[in-house]
């Protein structure tokens, strides 16, 4: 007979994958390097493929504080200078609506099976500024001054529309998926009712 084996020991509730640890110093990394350089958008590119494990909630904390310390600089720079209104409403209806352009171009073009109609409304309708879109208004102001000016109306232009679209949206499905089932089964009742029975 085989003498029984010894049952490999639990990890400890307190250790960390190897793998988290480098996610985080890369992460870091990034950021300090984009901080001295402007590259917003390496940080960015870096959350589609890296996963920070267990450090994932201390992550959203940090991004959440991040994002309010950025727009509290956002509105000092917008009240010390001047404020676009009509050029920042027009971009930002304009970068919504490109978004959705180019969603129905690429599903029809290069998506197959083509989308359903509301995954083409998530996705066209999904457009949203955040930080990434404030950090770089605060970083271009100094070479082209009156950047914030017209993107700080934009991002609220952006935000505005996403929210009223998707309001609008979830209000049109649960009412459409509450009458679907309802109307289904009243013509599966009326259609045996009508059926002739045997004999």
């Amino acid at each position: 007979m085989r003498a029984p084996t010894a049952p490999a020991p639990a990890p400890r509730p307190g250790a960390r994958p190897a793998a988290d640890v480098v996610a985080l110093a890369l992460v870091v990394a990034l950021i300090l390097f984009a901080a001295q350089d402007m590259m917003v958008l390496a940080v960015a590119l870096t959350g589609l493929f890296v996963r920070l494990g267990r450090f994932g909630a201390g992550l959203e904390t940090a991004v959440a504080l991040a994002f309010l310390i950025a727009s509290a600089l956002l509105g000092v720079v917008l009240a010390s200078g001047e404020v676009f209104l009509r050029e920042g409403l027009v971009l930002g209806a304009s970068a919504f609506a490109a978004q959705l352009v180019v969603t129905l171009l690429i599903s029809r073009l290069l998506v197959r099976p083509r989308l359903a109609w509301p995954d083409l409304a998530h996705l066209g309708f999904g457009q949203q500024n955040g930080i990434t879109a404030i950090l770089l208004a605060l970083a271009l102001e100094p070479r082209f001054p009156g950047t914030v000016g017209v993107v700080g109306p934009a991002i609220v232009t952006v935000n505005l529309l996403h929210h009223t679209f998707q309001w609008a949206r979830v209000d049109r499905w649960r009412r459409d998926l509450s009458t679907a089932p309802e109307s289904q089964h009243t013509a599966t009742a009326i259609g045996q009712e009508m059926k002739p029975e045997p004999g």
